[in-house]
């Protein structure tokens, strides 16, 4: 680092940035895409509770910014989780009317993913190495409970990734069982089709004879 001319580690940081910038603007794009292209009854429901989880999220982001969380942001990773968060609670939105488990699902998935970020703990770093460490928004500072809230938070973080992972396999069985009455739905609309057709013809077929006699 000693080597390194401090105008480089400069244009480097705004590198970083600038592409975290381009990140988070596509990342808004693609949510708002997929808000508008999805419709489901309580989408508005879902879109406001689901804003405000990135709020809460974002801010205890920024008010309990340390180094992990600096190192994360410059990777773009909030932002990232934020859109797959945004996006899989519109996907979830639209099939949870039918399915009370996938419901429960969600509203869990929502409940952990503020809870893992509000109590997830950073640390400061200071010129002379390890600052203060602190979470819920930089209120709590060097308490000796914080390597339990961090064990917490690491459990509800697991939790939530088990959630997400259940909200796609019960999103993928929805959608197998809509697509079999539409098929069924099809299927019988062309047998109605065929009989009508069939008596169409029978009936040419007689008023052709009745011409003839």
């Amino acid at each position: 680092m000693g080597n390194i001319p401090v105008q480089y580690i400069g244009y480097g940081a705004a590198g970083a940035m600038a592409v975290c910038f381009i990140i988070f603007i596509w990342s808004f794009i693609l949510c708002i895409l997929k808000a508008k292209k999805t419709e489901f009854e309580g989408k508005k429901n879902t879109v406001i509770v689901s804003l405000g989880c990135i709020v809460v999220a974002l801010a205890s982001w920024g008010f309990n910014l340390g180094w992990l969380r600096f190192v994360m942001t410059l990777l773009s990773v909030p932002f990232i989780y934020c859109s797959i968060f945004f996006i899989v609670n519109i996907v979830a939105g639209k099939y949870k009317g039918n399915c009370a488990i996938l419901k429960w699902c969600n509203i869990l998935y929502c409940a952990t993913f503020v809870v893992a970020n509000v109590l997830y703990p950073d640390v400061a770093g200071t010129v002379s190495g390890v600052g203060d460490t602190y979470f819920l928004f930089g209120l709590v500072k060097n308490h000796p409970c914080i390597p339990t809230v961090q064990t917490v938070a690491e459990v509800v973080l697991v939790i939530h990734a088990l959630l997400f992972v259940a909200q796609l396999v019960l999103v993928g069985m929805a959608k197998n069982t809509d697509e079999v009455p539409a098929v069924e739905e099809k299927e019988e609309v062309a047998e109605v089709v065929e009989e009508t057709s069939e008596v169409s013809e029978e009936k040419e077929e007689v008023e052709e004879s009745e011409i003839k006699e």
